[in-house]
């Protein structure tokens, strides 16, 4: 009877290790949802992964970029400041800042938006996203009520290749 009870605990655990890894996707699973486009059931999945996987940097931006793309433009921003750019490829480093800046702008948080686009365009290592860091930080100038800074910026932007900008200028366009 003991030996019956022993091997019916030990098909018990067997059958409940393999409902749990059946459950539990992996990230394979999880780009096979993104490739066809379900991004809530690619982050569904996704926040089902153990953490070990979870707190990989590339996992991270994975999850940033999907709550981005379900429009949960709060929640991405967080997860994109939490990821430690350290971690992350340098040349996708200066592309997730631009991100970050892009998502505050987004937010309404145009303080921040403008003063991580200026730090973004001064950064060498950002050169290839200079002009739009610069065009973020004037057109949070302007959401600041800052309408002079933001023209000076858009006009140093155009460069000499036309007249500068002014109110009449921009109301025309």
């Amino acid at each position: 009877m003991e030996s019956v009870r022993t091997l019916m605990i030990g098909l018990s655990v067997v059958f409940l290790v393999s409902m749990a890894s059946a459950q539990t996707p992996s990230l394979s699973d999880v780009a096979g949802r993104v490739a066809r486009h379900d991004d809530a059931a690619a982050l569904e999945a996704l926040l089902r992964l153990p953490d070990p996987v979870r707190s990989r940097a590339q996992v991270r931006v994975l999850e940033a970029r999907l709550l981005e793309r379900l429009g949960r433009l709060d929640e991405a921003r967080d997860r994109w400041l939490a990821i430690d750019l350290a971690l992350v490829p340098a040349a996708l480093a200066a592309g997730t800042r631009l991100r970050i800046a892009r998502l505050e702008a987004r937010t309404g948080r145009f303080a921040d938006a403008r003063r991580r686009a200026l730090e973004l365009a001064q950064d060498p290592l950002a050169a290839p996203y200079a002009t739009v860091a610069r065009a973020l930080a004037a057109e949070s100038a302007l959401a600041l009520g800052q309408a002079e800074t933001a023209l000076a910026e858009l006009d140093a932007l155009r460069g000499s290749r036309s007249a500068p900008l002014d109110a009449t200028t921009i109301a025309r366009s």
